[in-house]
């Protein structure tokens, strides 16, 4: 991480944590952007005493940065959801 913004105010990157793969396995998504076939991984992260559990379905073939077609993690804050809603390739 270069660069790590909230609310428009530079902050202190997260620390890295342990990250445990507990599942990894082909897949097939469908978000607002489409219906895409991807790898889905299940993760566990430790991060300053706490575990927390994320799920990724990624494809950088078709999508471009970093291939993430969702993704769903937990926060301090709560369940954090990310789609792709739409992307153009050139």
């Amino acid at each position: 991480i270069k660069k790590f913004i909230v609310n428009g105010k530079e902050q202190t990157p997260p620390e890295q944590g342990d990250v445990e793969i507990i599942d990894q396995k082909q897949d097939t998504v469908k978000v607002p952007a489409g219906t895409f076939v991807c790898v889905y991984i299940k993760a566990r992260v430790e991060s300053q005493g706490q575990k927390m559990d994320a799920e990724q379905w990624i494809n950088p073939r078709q999508i471009p940065i970093m291939g993430l077609a969702k993704m769903i993690s937990q926060s301090r804050v709560g369940q954090t959801v990310a789609v792709l809603t739409s992307f153009k390739k050139h």
